[in-house]
């Protein structure tokens, strides 16, 4: 046994930081390319004893975590600060050696290549995307990603079973946290959450943007990190550049929406795009559908007193109440800022959150739910 006098404690002989092997390390018949150059990130939660890579284990995968060590899967410094519970794993040298762990961690793995040719679904740092996850179809520049989760692939039990995003929605923390940290690994970017208060505030964030902060909107010309925007039946919105320069993300409630006076959410994420309208891609998400959204005269002066246009989204039902199309309503509003170029969500039943209780999560239907959440972020890794 060899004494690390940084870890102060005892080597195994076949983990020793000094004995060099090969950076694959094969484990249950599934080949990893690890390095510096592959493992960029780790999420952890602390205690003692061993790896546990239960996240991963969500995707239907096994492994021998102590081979995978003794085959150098975890070649990465081991001189980092762990914060409780869980949090980040930050490198603080620059040298490499063997990791031996001696605390139980939850650990995501970034850039781990996956050399089995079963996954065809796959990512391509390796994870499996869950079949009903959303790829969106259309014409973005080519360093521009997005996707959009549903309800399934997480750990999280039921009423929020199992891929919910929020933290605010009575979930355990624990299983919450452990599904971020899967979206940030399944992105290679971190998707960085606010607090949407239905409001039309734009925030932009960089590598430094903590979570929580509030806003309905974010945008970003950096590398590394993800617009998110988290949702139970509101509408999510993407918007790109022609030139892949800026990526935003925007929460668009009824309220948000209209916004106040003609101005509203949408309007706010236009306003932070240096490009003309003509030169903008906008990508509609699942929301609560056309048939669904039952709302009061109020929701519908809110939306015709400015754009008259609007009339045509709501379908009279009697008594004071309407049928609002949501979707509608927004395409109406990108349709006046001069944006054109709309892909994704027709207003079709196949959209709706409410009527697809397996896929999505929605507060309309079921109030104490889970949050799924669409992503948009720069030089990702690219999904086909």
């Amino acid at each position: 046994m060899l004494d690390d006098r940084r870890t102060r404690k005892k080597w195994p002989d076949n983990c020793s930081p000094s004995r060099k092997s090969s950076r694959l390390a094969k484990v249950n018949g599934v080949i990893f390319q690890g390095g510096p150059k592959n493992l960029k990130h780790v999420t952890l939660w602390v205690f003692d004893a061993f790896v546990d890579l239960e996240p991963l284990k969500a995707f239907g995968m096994r492994y021998d975590l102590s081979n995978a060590l003794r085959n150098g899967l975890f070649k990465r410094s081991v001189l980092a600060r762990m914060d409780a519970n869980i949090g980040n794993f930050e490198n603080h040298e620059k040298r490499l050696h063997w990791l031996y762990v001696h605390v139980r961690v939850s650990i995501i793995l970034e850039g781990m290549h996956f050399s089995n040719s079963d996954h065809s679904n796959a990512f391509p740092e390796g994870v499996p995307l869950p079949s009903d996850w959303i790829r969106p179809q259309w014409p973005a520049p080519a360093n521009v990603r997005s996707l959009c989760t549903t309800r399934t692939g997480g750990s999280s039990k039921s009423p929020f079973d199992t891929f919910n995003l929020g933290l605010h929605v009575g979930d355990s923390d624990a299983d919450v946290l452990r599904n971020r940290a899967l979206l940030q690994t399944t992105l290679s970017a971190r998707p960085v959450f606010m607090q949407q208060v239905h409001g039309s505030s734009v925030l932009q964030i960089n590598a430094q943007t903590p979570d929580g902060l509030q806003a309905d909107a974010s945008f970003t010309s950096h590398t590394g990190v993800a617009c998110t925007m988290m949702v139970a039946d509101c509408l999510p919105i993407l918007l790109c550049d022609h030139q892949g320069t800026q990526v935003a993300a925007v929460h668009a409630g009824w309220r948000g929406l209209a916004g106040a006076h003609g101005y509203g959410v949408l309007e706010s994420a236009r306003g932070v795009f240096e490009c003309k309208p003509e030169n903008l891609l906008v990508w509609l998400g699942p929301c609560i559908g056309p048939t669904a959204f039952e709302v009061g005269e109020d929701v519908r002066i809110a939306f015709v007193a400015d754009f008259p246009q609007s009339a045509s989204a709501f379908k009279a039902l009697g008594q004071g109440k309407w049928l609002a199309d949501l979707c509608a309503l927004a395409r109406h509003r990108l349709s006046a800022l001069g944006i054109t170029q709309i892909y994704g969500n027709d207003s079709s039943q196949a959209w709706c959150t409410v009527s697809q209780p397996s896929r999505f999560f929605s507060y309309r239907r079921d109030r104490v739910c889970g949050r799924f959440a669409a992503c948009i972020w720069l030089n990702g890794a690219a999904l086909d």
